[in-house]
């Protein structure tokens, strides 16, 4: 059985074995629960938002697997699925508290809440990793992405392309997540310097291509001076191409994420660009760090990845690439 239909249904679980620890880590010292010693078995808790209703954390649940099967039986991984409820997400990450996991790998549904589960896992003694979304302060490590940086990844090339004078619309995913939160305030932070843009306003998909569809339309009749759309999703995007498309209009799209079907788009001339992220990267690194804690060993709190625009004249160097496309 695959790897995604085994994480789908809620509540289920996978214990998968271990993960080997390779390379030198920068800073920080594991702390919070009683450390293992070398050979010891261990168990990393893995609590995701939605593994089963999205590619992106498919990937980084794929990740996961990855680094695990690189070891042998020295650690166990018990995953759970929140399938983006915050109610199922706080049943999870209680189990994991009651199961004394020695590590707790967390991506949260929503900031405050996520922030709220991360302080109660710190509190009975679990160190938590935060993968992909933060979690608050009282986390061990964040292995993810700076989303303001990703944001103005995105305005940048759409500002620059104008010219620095234009009109540009965006398109959220789902209000109140701290990643959206973080990738809007990056467009704001460009177009703020920029007193040639005019921001024509946002509606948010909800990251549904369908959706995407509808809102543009209505972005696009409310707003026809609009020449540029940051959306936050490349799959997302592909609803807001084709109403770009049937509206006749010469509007151009920016997506993120570099999702298989997002290269494409960059190569057909659909899409003027992306921004690379890298999910299953994400879930390898942060399993890494989860077992560098909890042996008590050195670790990087806050590992860095880069994140390139990819356009149509970069993107034959990423299709195909390993850990490109989800």
């Amino acid at each position: 059985m695959s790897w995604k239909k085994r994480l789908v249904a809620l509540g289920a679980t996978a214990v998968i074995a271990s993960l080997a620890l390779s390379g030198c880590s920068k800073a920080g010292d594991s702390a919070g629960a009683a450390t293992a010693s070398a050979g010891q078995k261990i168990t990393i808790g893995v609590v995701i938002t939605g593994i089963s209703m999205y590619p992106y954390y498919q990937a980084q649940a794929a990740g996961i697997e990855a680094a695990a099967k690189a070891e042998g039986s020295d650690v166990d991984v018990v995953v759970l699925d929140s399938q983006a409820s915050d109610q199922t997400e706080q049943s999870n990450v209680e189990q994991m508290i009651n199961r004394k996991v020695n590590a707790l790998i967390f991506t949260p549904g929503s900031a405050e809440a996520g922030a709220a589960l991360a302080t109660q896992a710190k509190n009975a003694g679990i160190p938590v990793v935060a993968v992909d979304r933060k979690a608050g302060d009282d986390t061990a490590a964040y292995v993810g992405y700076d989303n303001v940086k990703l944001g103005e990844a995105m305005a940048t090339y759409a500002v620059k392309q104008l010219g620095g004078k234009g009109n540009i619309g965006g398109e959220i995913g789902v209000a109140g997540v701290v990643n959206v939160i973080n990738r809007a305030k990056g467009w704001q932070n460009v177009i703020s310097q920029n007193p040639g843009i005019t921001y024509v306003g946002e509606v948010e998909t909800g990251f549904d291509p369908a959706q995407a569809y509808t809102v543009t339309q209505n972005l696009l009749t409310g707003h026809p001076e609009t020449q540029y759309l940051l959306v936050m999703d490349d799959n997302t995007a592909l609803g807001t191409i084709r109403a770009v498309k049937e509206s006749g209009k010469d509007v151009k799209v920016v997506g993120l994420g570099a999702q298989t079907a997002g290269l494409k788009a960059v190569q057909d001339g659909d899409m003027a660009a992306t921004v690379l992220m890298k999910p299953y990267e994400l879930g390898y690194v942060g399993l890494q760090t989860a077992v560098k804690i909890a042996r008590g060993e050195k670790y990087d709190p806050a590992p860095t990845f880069d994140n390139p625009v990819i356009t149509k004249d970069n993107v034959a160097d990423f299709i195909g690439k390993e850990g490109v496309g989800w």
